[in-house]
């Protein structure tokens, strides 16, 4: 292989980061539905007294989650100390790490039968929500400066290149038409705007997400029908057309969701540094009540 093919290999895997399947886009809002509808069941059972935390069933639930949230601290442990970095990939244990703090407090949940209960207990449980919140937010600010929730952490320099091959390879493709360049420029120019503090950032975000959006149908509309110019030009089948007008889509997805990352990483990237902090703080006052509320229960 050339070095020249080698290089548009690597190219195109760099922008391919930014790509995310049908299964990558859906996965996450099935599990969450399909999770909410179970515990919204639980609720709407909570008077059947079906599960008690004292015996049984509930009992079980409870321990087994206490021994999930100590299991949880497996992965920044992972990280931290050379002498693990041999019990298996990051990547593993951080989809683990998310697994295990989804599905715990889940159980307990169903432990408590989704009532309070006696003082170290309420404590217990208002810790975990707290650590289940914050986790919430850290997976949103996590997915901002990564490439996806599994991928690896971005860096401006490589957004920018993955924007530029991606302008280029649309260029090849689609021509990139006045009308296309014009709306990709406008959108750019809106989100790199600089803004200003924490308060103007959050509905600015928003904004900034639904004008992605907005750009993308638009310039898939557009896209149409300089594919079919070009198909008629080159004397393409149907079955060619629809394959080049769906890469032509993909590349404008890849390229917005690229200036769009680039437009809030610096803020993210602070976000997250302080977040994790309040994560670790959260975490341990979860651990210090849960150990409590344990002894607590097979004491008395």
């Amino acid at each position: 292989m050339s070095n020249n093919k080698v290089a548009d290999t690597q190219q195109k895997t760099d922008i391919n980061k930014l790509y995310l399947s049908p299964f990558e886009q859906f996965a996450a809002p099935f599990v969450s539905v399909s999770l909410g509808l179970f515990l919204l069941w639980g609720w709407q059972q909570r008077d059947e007294y079906l599960i008690t935390a004292e015996w049984g069933l509930g009992y079980w639930l409870g321990l087994v989650a206490g021994v999930i949230f100590l299991l949880i601290f497996i992965y920044p442990l992972r990280k931290k100390f050379k002498f693990m970095r041999s019990t298996g990939a990051i990547k593993i244990w951080f989809n683990l790490h998310m697994f295990m703090g989804v599905i715990a407090p889940v159980m307990i949940a169903f432990h408590c039968n989704f009532s309070l209960g006696a003082t170290n207990s309420n404590v217990a449980l208002y810790s975990m929500l707290f650590v289940v919140a914050s986790g919430i937010a850290g997976r949103y600010i996590y997915a901002q400066i990564h490439y996806g929730l599994f991928g690896t952490h971005t860096r401006i320099e490589e957004l920018m290149d993955i924007s530029h091959e991606a302008r280029k390879m649309l260029g090849q493709s689609g021509g990139l038409a006045p009308a296309i360049e014009h709306k990709i420029k406008e959108f750019e120019d809106y989100v790199m705007r600089p803004g200003g503090g924490l308060l103007s950032f959050i509905p600015r975000k928003i904004f900034i997400g639904v004008s992605t959006w907005i750009t993308y149908f638009t310039l898939r509309r557009r896209l149409r029908p300089i594919i079919a110019t070009q198909a008629r030009l080159a004397g393409w089948d149907r079955k060619q057309q629809k394959k080049q007008y769906k890469e032509s889509c993909k590349l404008v997805g890849i390229l917005l969701k690229a200036i769009r990352k680039m437009a809030v990483y610096t803020f993210y990237e602070k976000l997250f540094h302080n977040w994790h902090k309040i994560h670790v703080v959260f975490f341990s006052m979860l651990l210090i009540t849960g150990l409590i509320h344990v002894a607590a229960v097979h004491m008395y």
